[in-house]
């Protein structure tokens, strides 16, 4: 009788931690392609370099332009997605079958004004959860494939 509780117990743990994963990759999803974060990815995606996003991304900052805005809302949503992870809130494996090119391209397209405002303020806490994510995205990949680099993604 204990064992079979014991399974049980198990299957319900399984079970319970599919479920959070699920929401947890639907409303990640769901985020993504919503309008505001897609606003974000065209506005960025506008610039030709990432030096030329860098310093849109600064203009828009120091004129307090809503641009700026709708820049943050891409980074605060993969440092969100980082935080989540870090804090198991979501299992890296949900991240990488995902979104997880996705990530790692777009840590790309923002590496230099993030890597900019660390040095501008003297601190490595700017998206770091972000960071991580990435590292450990690229440590554990098991893809050779590149990566996704079209906006649908």
């Amino acid at each position: 009788m204990a064992v079979f509780q014991a399974r049980t117990a198990e299957n319900t743990r399984k079970a319970a931690e599919i479920s959070r994963n699920a929401v947890a990759t639907a409303e990640f999803l769901r985020r993504w392609h919503g309008d505001a974060l897609c606003k974000a990815r065209q506005l960025a995606n506008r610039q030709p370099t990432y030096a030329a996003l860098e310093k849109a991304y600064l203009e828009a900052r120091d004129a307090r332009s809503d641009d700026f805005f709708v820049y943050e809302s891409e980074l605060a949503f993969f440092e969100e997605l980082g935080v989540l992870y870090k804090h198991d809130g979501i299992e890296l494996s949900w991240i990488r079958d995902s979104l997880g090119s996705t990530v790692i391209w777009r840590w790309e397209v923002w590496e230099l004004t993030i890597l900019g405002r660390r040095a501008e303020f003297d601190s490595n806490s700017f998206y770091s959860n972000f960071e991580d994510l990435v590292k450990t995205l690229k440590a554990t990949s098991t893809s050779a494939g590149g990566l996704k680099k079209d906006l649908a993604a």
